[in-house]
């Protein structure tokens, strides 16, 4: 699949997702869509990033507090599915990858084959 075939399916994937129950559709965006739940704000995209590969972006942000762990895996498994590996970021002091102070990034490479996180379910545990 080129490039271009990813980020088509990729975006395509995310504006045709159908989440019932509390969440609602804010914005249907090119790359991808935004959702409320409660007071929960959730923005999902998929671009071609500047390693030259397709990856999701889900921002999830409340107004005056941090999105929970359990906000986190909720809207992770709604939008990502169980299987697909993500990974939260925690930017450098000084760089922001969001647009608020109260803020969770999560990214997923599109191609569900490249999971970059090494396996730490092995040894010691402390």
């Amino acid at each position: 699949m080129t490039k271009s075939e990813q980020l088509s399916a990729a975006r395509g994937r995310l504006n045709s997702l159908n989440i019932p129950g509390t969440w609602s559709v804010i914005e249907e965006m090119p790359n991808g869509m935004a959702w409320q739940r409660g007071d929960l704000w959730i923005t999902a995209t998929a671009d071609e990033e500047d390693d030259r590969e397709v990856w999701y972006r889900i921002v999830m942000r409340h107004k005056d507090k941090m999105p929970t762990r359990q906000d986190v895996r909720l809207v992770k498994r709604k939008i990502l599915g169980k299987s697909r590996p993500a990974y939260d970021v925690i930017p450098p002091d000084g760089r922001s990858v969001g647009s608020t102070r109260f803020c969770i990034v999560v990214v997923a490479p599109f191609d569900q084959e490249a999971d970059l996180m090494p396996d730490f379910t092995v040894g010691e545990v402390y």
